[in-house]
C-alpha cells in the first residue's frame, strides 16, 4: 500500500488491495458524502465476507491493459521527487488501529446523533484526552471564560458559518 505511484487520483473512489490482503479506499470527498462511501464498502465486505460473488472468466474486452506514456525528462523528474517526498512522508507516519467493541455505527443514529456529529465529539474528547485541552481550529479563540462553576468555555469562529463552543477544563460534574 505504501507505492503512491499506482494512484489514478482522477476516480472518485480507489480500492487499494495490498499483497497481504489489507485493503485502503482512496477517496474524493467532493462529489459524495462519507456515508454513502462508506455503505458501499459496507456492502462489498458483506459480500465478500459471506462469499456471495461468482468468478467468470473475463472477456478480451474487460482484461486490464498497461497504459504506456510518453513523458519527457522534466516530467520524469517530477514524479521520481513527488516519489521521494512520498516516501519521506510515509517512512515518518506511524499507523495503529484499535478496534472499538463496546458499541457499534448504529450507535449514534440510536441516540438521534448524526454520526459526522458523532466522529468529530469523539476526536474532540479523544484530542482532549491526549493534550488536555481542546482542538480549536486554526487555534482561533475569540472568547474564553467562565462557563459554569469549575469550568471554562471556548467559543470561536473557525468559518463564516460555523461558530463553536467548547467547555475546555472542568474539575467537577454538577447535576441539578
Amino acid at each position: 500500500m505504501s507505492n503512491g505511484c499506482n494512484r489514478c487520483d482522477d476516480k472518485t473512489v480507489q480500492f487499494l488491495i495490498g499483497k497481504n490482503g489489507f485493503v485502503g479506499v482512496n477517496y474524493e470527498h467532493t462529489p459524495a458524502e462519507g456515508p454513502p462511501i462508506a455503505t458501499m464498502t459496507d456492502f462489498i465486505c458483506d459480500r465478500i465476507l459471506a462469499s456471495d460473488f461468482k468468478i467468470d472468466t473475463t472477456t478480451s474486452e474487460e482484461q486490464v491493459r498497461r497504459l504506456d506514456f510518453e513523458l519527457n525528462d522534466s516530467q520524469k523528474a517530477q514524479i521520481k521527487n513527488s516519489e521521494r517526498q512520498l516516501d519521506w512522508v510515509a517512512d515518518d507516519l506511524d499507523v495503529a488501529v484499535y478496534t472499538f467493541k463496546r458499541y457499534g455505527k448504529n450507535f449514534p443514529k440510536s441516540v438521534k446523533l448524526s454520526p459526522d456529529s458523532f466522529i468529530q465529539m469523539a476526536f474532540q474528547l479523544a484530542f482532549y484526552r491526549i493534550h488536555s485541552t481542546c482542538p480549536t481550529r486554526n487555534l482561533i479563540q475569540l472568547c474564553f471564560g467562565p462557563a459554569a462553576p469549575d469550568c471554562y468555555g471556548i467559543c470561536y469562529n473557525p468559518q463564516e458559518t460555523e461558530l463553536h463552543f467548547t467547555v475546555t477544563s472542568f474539575k467537577k460534574l454538577w447535576f441539578h
